[in-house]
């Protein structure tokens, strides 16, 4: 299911879109929810929020105008002498807006409107959220997740 994290040690990907005006590299619309709550959490430039970087053809970004940023965010788990960290990762390319993105931006609209998010994806990132600051174990939160999403789909079958 896209954009729903796994409980596995590499986590999985999540579609991240982002519409950045340069030079200045201004994120003015973007969508994803690692992505946008790391825009929350550092502001709207897009180097603060991981969007350029070494892997990136323009380190310092495109030319000046309105660029998208299309990638993946992930959470990277990683083992440190002071414990479990983890970490976002943004990959993705540079491209010039579609013409069906160009329309709504000159409408004022974001070009990129959010899917609705699930009962599921929500409980499931709840639960995943849960364990980064509690040490459980695999077994445990695996468990616990299992038990809950049957529930859900039991409940959401009529």
């Amino acid at each position: 299911m896209a954009g729903l994290l796994s409980f596995q040690d590499k986590q999985v990907p999540e579609r991240s879109v982002a519409l950045v005006a340069f030079p200045g590299g201004s994120v003015v619309f973007a969508r994803g929810r690692l992505l946008t709550e790391e825009i929350r959490e550092n502001g709207y430039n897009a180097e603060d929020v991981g969007l350029l970087g070494v892997r990136d053809k323009w380190s310092d970004g495109p030319a000046a105008g309105l660029w998208v940023w299309e990638g993946q965010a992930e959470v990277v788990k990683s083992e440190t002498q002071e414990g479990v960290e983890y970490d976002l990762e943004f990959n993705g390319q540079w491209r010039a807006p579609s013409n069906i993105e160009w329309a709504k931006i000159q409408r004022g609209q974001n070009p990129f409107p959010e899917t609705p998010v699930t009962l599921r994806d929500r409980v499931s990132t709840a639960i995943m959220e849960c364990t980064r600051f509690h040490n459980f174990e695999e077994s445990d939160w695996r468990g616990l997740r299992d038990e809950v999403l049957e529930i859900i789909d039991e409940e959401t079958k009529t």
